[in-house]
């Protein structure tokens, strides 16, 4: 559904389609497009084979019928599709491997409106979503006039002005997500973007380009807009889109797998932090051994999740810092060899030269860039600061596995010794009840003594371990808060015969 008011003006719309020139599988194996469309630079168009975008991108340019209504633009959008489904299939050795190709390669698609009236406002594009959240969205130009290009003759009041559409919620407010474009179906959708280096992932834009109002001058336009620059260079259209495409599939799938990350990292961190700290440290005691080693494990594993991401952010991050000073680039010798039309991506006007970064958010192309790599950042050291807290939970239970590993060896050493010494005894005193090595049988006594002293620690530690193993038994009732951790019980497990033995 699109909204258009005021529609005596002449518009019409097409399409970008941006794609890359080869994929990496999930096996590891490197697809690329087919080599027959690589043809001599100097003969492409963007309206039938595509032009090279730095060797490893393709932008693809795709008409609406003409006089056709903004309402069918989803209908026009899959005729465009078809299109570059065909075009691969040809060569392709088949239909369904050039599908394939085309789905997984597509990095995102800008539908542009070009109004010769003095105003794209009036324009509402409507597409539905498979997100519960926000079952449709409506792209509509920003109240605000901040613009992406704005062009004029020098000298001249008329203006033709590049503006984004955002996407807005059925509430009226931005929408806080980044979906990703489906064109499987019958009709385009949005859908909740999918974690993973693999997942396409494309992205929807909407763009409108108003001429001013002012005839006689729209071929001028756009021959300014398309024409390609020294060394076959894209032309500015083709330029802007290309970067603003790229720019929003990088930072788009990136930021939602980050935010999803930060919330899990958020939840095992508060998990473990909890669990460690139950009834004053009580609670780790209590575990199996095996299921602390798993809860290891699981720690690890997050972590490990958590290192990677964190390498894909700072790749995202490095791609967008040069797209943006690739954008900035380009745009300045774009501006300096056409002298005879002033170029302004700045609100002001006041910009003598198109630096990267931008000093403030005077050129909102370039500030898109900026802002996005500022948030990467934020979710970098976030990630960071979760990563280094999980580590420190790990390290607790590293230093408890192997404090229980080292008194468990400990123990059974004196238990060894003791039961050694036991038997000795047992055997010294059979003996002298038989009268077989001339001790006098008045000093049993003492003999038993000296077993007593050494049945003792074997008592009170399996006494010891028996009590606790009760209290894990009855962890979290009355008897557990009440036996188990009051002062006389404390004291008493702080009594090690062990100890004093091996003293």
């Amino acid at each position: 559904m699109v909204d258009s008011q005021n529609t005596s003006t002449h518009f019409e719309y097409v399409f970008f389609f941006l794609l890359r020139t080869s994929l990496l599988t999930e096996e590891g194996e490197l697809l690329e497009e087919p080599s027959r469309l690589n043809f001599d630079s100097r003969k492409q168009t963007v309206k039938q084979h595509g032009i090279r975008f730095e060797q490893d991108k393709r932008l693809f340019l795709r008409e609406a019928t003409a006089n056709q209504s903004l309402d069918n633009w989803a209908l026009e959008l899959q005729v465009g599709w078809q299109s570059l489904e065909a075009l691969y299939a040809e060569q392709f050795d088949s239909e369904a491997q050039a599908r394939h190709y085309c789905q997984k390669a597509l990095l995102g698609v800008a539908l542009l409106i070009l109004d010769e009236g003095a105003s794209v406002a009036h324009h509402s594009v409507h597409i539905a979503s498979q997100d519960q959240d926000y079952p449709v969205l409506r792209f509509n130009k920003p109240p605000s006039e901040d613009f992406l290009l704005n062009i004029s003759k020098s000298g001249e009041a008329k203006q033709a002005v590049l503006h984004q559409f955002r996407p807005i919620t059925p509430n009226g407010r931005p929408m806080p997500k980044s979906l990703q474009l489906l064109l499987a179906d019958e009709k385009p959708q949005l859908a909740p973007m999918i974690s993973g280096d693999f997942e396409p992932n494309s992205v929807f834009l909407v763009c409108g380009f108003t001429y001013g109002g002012n005839d006689g001058w729209k071929n001028a336009v756009e021959q300014l807009l398309i024409q390609k620059g020294p060394a076959n260079r894209p032309g500015l259209l083709a330029t802007i889109f290309a970067r603003l495409i790229m720019g929003h599939w990088q930072f788009g799938r990136m930021n939602e797998e980050a935010k999803l990350w930060r919330s899990k990292l958020q939840q095992i961190c508060h998990k473990y932090r909890n669990y460690a700290n139950q009834d004053d440290g009580a609670r780790p005691p209590c575990t199996r051994t095996r299921q602390l080693e798993r809860q290891l494990q699981e720690m690890q594993a997050y972590q490990n999740e958590g290192r990677l991401l964190m390498s894909r952010l700072q790749g995202a991050l490095q791609t967008l810092d040069v797209n943006g000073n690739n954008l900035a680039t380009r745009l300045e010798q774009i501006r300096q060899v056409q002298t005879d039309w002033q170029i302004r991506f700045d609100k002001s006007g006041e910009v003598d030269k198109i630096k990267w970064p931008p000093n403030n958010d005077e050129m909102p192309l370039l500030a898109s860039f900026y802002l996005t790599i500022n948030k990467l950042e934020d979710h970098v050291v976030y990630l960071k600061q979760q990563i280094d807290y999980l580590e420190g939970l790990q390290q607790q239970w590293l230093l408890f596995l192997r404090k229980r590993h080292t008194l468990s060896g400990e123990q059974l050493n004196t238990l060894i010794t003791l039961f050694i010494l036991l038997f000795a005894g047992a055997g010294a005193t059979f003996s002298i009840n038989r009268g077989s090595l001339g001790i006098d049988a008045e000093n049993q006594t003492l003999m038993f003594i000296i077993l007593a002293v050494v049945l003792i620690p074997i008592v009170w530690h399996f006494l010891g371990w028996f009590w606790r193993q009760l209290c894990c038994i009855c962890y979290g009732t009355w008897f557990n808060k009440f036996l188990c951790h009051n002062t006389l019980f404390n004291k008493l497990r702080a009594i090690e015969f062990f100890g004093w033995f091996k003293k």
